[in-house]
């Protein structure tokens, strides 16, 4: 983690995306020119994510903070390797909050105008919390998946 993982982010689940851009396109002319704003509905630090996804996948890791500086050089690196885990414009955003621009409310209270920024609400989405979808792809990541727990597979 870079420093000590407080920085925030609002973990969105990709097909709530994929949904947005489905509305969107539906009618391409009526969001022209328009922000509309793709977010989950809560906050979390990076390290309360890197404790959730250890605690998921039922590992017992340490989780190392480094001094952004080294972590920026590291990422760097990385950015060379065939298979790219990481790379220095992801680490810069890790490294910063990366939360929506207004809270829910000032959203809601915005002029209904083409200057208005929209969410995935303002489409009829409504945000998938990360605990509903994280077992289903984080469990594959336990040691022997799933069948760990059940008698007669091992």
């Amino acid at each position: 983690l870079i420093e000590d993982g407080s920085a925030l982010t609002q973990p969105v689940w990709a097909v709530d995306v994929a949904k947005t851009i489905s509305r969107i396109m539906d009618d391409p002319a009526k969001f022209e020119g328009r922000t509309v704003d793709c977010f989950g509905p809560s906050d979390y630090t990076h390290d309360e994510l890197a404790k959730f996804v250890l605690d998921l996948t039922e590992q017992d890791r340490p989780i190392l903070n480094l001094p952004k500086a080294v972590y920026l050089q590291w990422a760097k690196l990385m950015n060379y390797q065939e298979y790219i885990l990481m790379n220095e414009d992801i680490a810069k955003l890790w490294s910063e909050d990366y939360i929506p621009a207004m809270k829910p409310e000032a959203y809601a209270e915005q002029a209904d105008n083409n200057d208005k920024i929209l969410t995935m609400a303002d489409l009829g989405i409504t945000a998938t919390p990360v605990e509903a979808e994280a077992f289903n792809y984080l469990h594959r990541f336990r040691k022997a998946g799933h069948f760990s727990r059940v008698k007669g597979y091992h």
